[in-house]
């Protein structure tokens, strides 16, 4: 019974909200290392149809969140399923989530110790700017998160 409902509420998630990832730029350059990277961005359902501008979330290890096609070992975050679910629910506000690709540096990229400071430049003065030019955002630091 318990596997039963557990199928029930996975399935649910996919009937809530029609917010999507897409590619919003591919093979952007860092500046920092030989390797380039793939940004998509979700976009809430509803965005097309209204004025707002939105909260935005950069997140991280961007291939892993949504699709199983591009995600580590095929097993993503459920990124989209997750956010349509807490939007419709009200748990959390509509948002803008830009997911940034990594690449085989990850773990120098994330520490500031060796590229780290690169890679938060790289996020604040290249693709921050890029994101607040193109969507509708809200640009403040409190509206902005990682």
């Amino acid at each position: 019974m318990k596997v039963f409902l557990l199928f029930l509420f996975l399935y649910s998630l996919t009937a809530f909200g029609k917010g999507q990832f897409f590619l919003f730029s591919k093979g952007i350059p860092d500046g920092f290392s030989s390797h380039l990277r793939d940004i998509y961005v979700y976009i809430p359902d509803g965005y097309e149809k209204s004025k707002v501008r939105y909260p935005v979330l950069y997140m991280h290890d961007g291939q892993n969140l949504f699709d199983p096609g591009r995600a580590y070992s095929g097993q993503t975050w459920r990124a989209t399923e997750s956010l349509n679910y807490l939007i419709q629910e009200k748990i959390i506000s509509p948002l803008i989530v830009v997911a940034i690709d990594n690449t085989p540096g990850r773990m120098e990229d994330y520490i500031p110790e060796k590229k780290g400071k690169e890679y938060l430049n790289f996020l604040v003065n290249r693709i921050k700017p890029r994101i607040d030019d193109s969507l509708r955002t809200k640009k403040t630091a409190k509206d902005t998160g990682i």
